[in-house]
Parts: C-alpha cells; sequence; structure tokens
C-alpha cells in the first residue's frame, strides 16, 4: 500500500512544482532534500515571489556531518537564489536544526500552524 502511495505521489511530484536533489556514493542515493515551490498569490502593492517548502531531508547516519550533507543544503541553497525564491521554509527535528543554522537558516516567529491531523506512521 504504502508503495503504491509513494509511487503516485512519486509520478505527479517529478512533473511539476517540487525538485528533488540527491547526493551518491558508488550510485546508491545516501543523502536527499525535497523541495516544493508553493506560488504566492499575486499582490497589487508588491512583487511576490514562489517560496519554497522543503521537506524529507535525509543523510545516511554514518555520514551525517562529514560534508556531503552540506554539499547538498548549499546546492539547494545556491538553486534557491538563481529561482528567485522568497524564502524557504523547513520544520526541523530538535537534532538538526544546528545543521541547518550553520547552513543560513535563522528561526522565525512568523509562523504559526494549526494541526488538523496527526501523524500516522
Amino acid at each position: 500500500m504504502r508503495d503504491r502511495r509513494f509511487a503516485a505521489f512519486a509520478a505527479e511530484a517529478f512533473s511539476g512544482r517540487w525538485t528533488i536533489w540527491v547526493a551518491e556514493d558508488e550510485e546508491e542515493v545516501v543523502a536527499n532534500i525535497w523541495i516544493y515551490r508553493v506560488p504566492k498569490v499575486p499582490s497589487p502593492s508588491r512583487v511576490t515571489r514562489d517560496f519554497g517548502y522543503m521537506t524529507n531531508v535525509y543523510t545516511v547516519p554514518t555520514l551525517r556531518d562529514l560534508g556531503v550533507d552540506g554539499d547538498l543544503l548549499a546546492t539547494v541553497t545556491a538553486w534557491a537564489h538563481e529561482v528567485d525564491l522568497e524564502l524557504i521554509n523547513v520544520w526541523p527535528n530538535e537534532r538538526s536544526v544546528p545543521w541547518y543554522r550553520r547552513g543560513g537558516y535563522t528561526p522565525s516567529a512568523d509562523v504559526l500552524e494549526l494541526e488538523i491531523a496527526g501523524y500516522e506512521g
């Protein structure tokens, strides 16, 4: 069931607003970052640009903090500048906050959220 759900999601993701980066070691994926480009409603009072929603960031545990993950994040950041995103949002777990901060990310008090449904793993 989960494989079919992911296959359907991936088919749509690869043909739409998602951009996915992977790092490989001997043809094995060792890290990935997914970004969804969220369009903003145009505003008459200011220029609006898409923002990025970053998710599914993962690095094989034995390679974390050895450079490959930081290089991948730097590649995503460079891409975000190239495509002129307004910002990138990410909801990190507690362990990854220092890693994101090293990549230039800062905490924000601008986001409010309303949880509708809990995670069903």
